[in-house]
């Protein structure tokens, strides 16, 4: 799980790098919620590990 956790905060910074650069505007358009998404499954990777 630290695996997945990993690659998925990787793949938010690299997202909230495209946004902040406006590299490729038609993607950011989607960030908010594909970077919910991450958190949301970050955060049930890490409660299902704790069980």
């Amino acid at each position: 799980m630290a695996k997945l956790t990993a690659w998925i905060m990787t793949i938010i910074g690299a997202l909230l790098l495209v946004q902040a650069g406006n590299w490729l505007p038609a993607l950011t358009v989607y960030n908010p919620w594909l970077i919910g998404l991450g958190w949301l499954v970050a955060g049930i990777a890490k409660i299902q590990r704790a069980r």
